[in-house]
């Protein structure tokens, strides 16, 4: 039996790291119809004509106003912040709208593109967190005045340096955000970090007619409002007590020790045997056996409970991967029967705790705490638009293939790799590019001529089943994509989570 064996630091909080990436979108033909610093929120749809609205925010425009969203972002606008298309200061009542995405379905519901063009290459994004804003007045466009920066704190469930990136409408293709000012170099917004900046400048490099900065990775700041928000929460409410799971000698042993004072749940459990709990056979440690002979350097345990079911996600990760999977506690012997015995307890006392309204009040406080970000990534913009926390998508395994979807006529194809990362293709006789070593998925649509769409799927497990060796000396693969009844975004989630 094969043991991963890492170690489990004291964790300062339950670390969520969501990781997701890329898509691209049809609105090249809006974008000519449009100024380029017009933002239209209203009428953006993704994939599968799946589209997120945005919230609207109205309040007197000479007052300014602190706005925080659910997932903790706040944006801080200051008085006499907005101007008019005349350039004069907009008083009265103004209508924010502002959209934020974090996760991969969010992104590719979303309409915008995640395609980064550099030196006449196209690569595809991973991102740390977006969000778009746009700002009117009685049905008019109203714009950010000069010198009157709005911040952004964005909510962050990922950790790391990414650079900042403004999208380009000219093209839409993501660009670089850095600073105040900027000049525009077609695919590419150069922040002018002074007045004397020129194209000649050494900090900036220039390559085949394409404009990056050298400096561009920002880490972002811990939310430290949430985790004291959490530890007051938790200092008042009971633990509850789970239920304790047999081992099962089928299944490979994740062994490592942790620090119980971050999971009070697990204090009675004594010699634990961590053990796979995922449904799906892709994320699998017994189908993804390369695990077992990789040094991890980094190691995050984060509670993914349902009701009196423990589960853990686990993530894995060095400096050239990452892997995740969901894991359980598991029990053996008589660690096993004195573990039910006190459950049983323990879980009479909870029962009889919630009771109280005053238990019942912090566990719903605790559930909106919870989905806020673990990190903050400041932003301090001048225009209304889009704006994205990335780092290039980069595959452990690549492999080329070429498809075969049968007799379907497909609009649109994307292949997911993971919770981190997913290209679109329009076509679908282009060459795929997948990352073998990843847990891979596939979802189409063909939209028909009334506009409707139907999604296809070809999912995590059946992808897993592919003879790999054989597709990799045919460089052929056959995909037999099921049609998929998907009528929202919650439905949508659900399908490729």
């Amino acid at each position: 039996m094969k043991k991963i064996s890492v170690k489990v630091l004291a964790l300062a909080s339950l670390m969520l790291s969501l990781q997701f990436c890329n898509t691209s979108s049809n609105e090249s033909k809006k974008d000519k119809q449009t100024d380029e610093k017009s933002v239209n929120l209203d009428s953006k749809k993704g994939f599968g004509n799946l589209e997120i609205k945005p919230d609207v925010y109205s309040f007197e425009a000479e007052k300014g106003k602190v706005i925080e969203t659910e997932t903790g972002t706040k944006i801080t606008f200051s008085a006499d912040n907005f101007v008019d298309a005349d350039g004069k200061i907009v008083k009265g009542k103004v209508d924010i709208s502002f959209r934020e995405f974090h996760t991969i379905a969010d992104i590719m519901a979303s309409g915008i593109t995640m395609a980064y063009d550099s030196a006449g290459q196209t690569y595809n994004f991973e991102s740390a967190g977006m969000f778009e804003m746009s700002g009117k007045q009685n049905g008019k466009e109203i714009f950010i005045a000069k010198e009157k920066d709005v911040k952004v704190d964005l909510a962050s469930y990922k950790d790391g340096a990414f650079n900042q990136y403004e999208l380009n409408k000219k093209n839409n293709l993501q660009t670089y955000f850095q600073g105040k000012k900027s000049l525009d170099y077609g695919s590419f917004i150069i922040p002018q970090l002074n007045a004397q900046t020129k194209p000649e400048d050494p900090s900036i490099k220039k390559t085949n007619g394409k404009w990056f900065i050298t400096k561009t990775s920002q880490l972002p700041s811990i939310n430290v409002e949430k985790l004291k928000k959490m530890a007051e929460l938790k200092s008042e409410a009971p633990t509850k007590p789970i239920m304790p799971e047999p081992f099962n000698d089928k299944e490979p042993i994740m062994d490592f020790d942790i620090n119980t004072k971050q999971f009070p749940e697990l204090e009675t459990f004594k010699n634990i045997i961590w053990q796979y709990a995922g449904n799906n056979q892709g994320d699998s440690p017994s189908k993804n056996q390369w695990i077992f002979e990789t040094k991890w350097s980094n190691i995050k345990l984060e509670s993914a409970n349902l009701e009196n079911i423990i589960r853990y996600k686990l993530i894995l990760s060095n400096n050239a991967k990452t892997f995740v999977t969901y894991i359980k506690p598991c029990l053996r012997g008589q660690q096993l029967e004195s573990a039910k015995t006190i459950f049983a307890q323990k879980n009479m006392e909870y029962e009889k705790e919630m009771k109280n309204d005053r238990r019942s009040n912090i566990d719903k406080e605790m559930k909106k705490i919870k989905i806020k970000g673990d990190f903050i990534r400041a932003f301090a913009i001048q225009n209304f638009g889009t704006y994205n926390c990335d780092i290039i998508s980069s595959m452990r395994n690549p492999m080329r293939v070429v498809a075969n979807f049968g007799d379907l006529t497909l609009s649109s194809l994307c292949l997911i790799s993971g919770d981190r990362s997913f290209r679109e293709y329009r076509n679908q006789k282009d060459v795929i590019l997948f990352d073998q070593g990843a847990v891979n998925q596939i979802v189409a649509n063909i939209i028909d001529s009334n506009g409707k769409a139907k999604t296809y799927h070809f999912s995590k497990d059946e992808f897993a089943q592919l003879d790999f060796k054989k597709i990799k000396e045919t460089g052929k693969i056959d995909i037999n994509l099921r049609e998929v009844n998907m009528d929202n975004l919650l439905d949508f989630r659900k399908m490729i989570n």
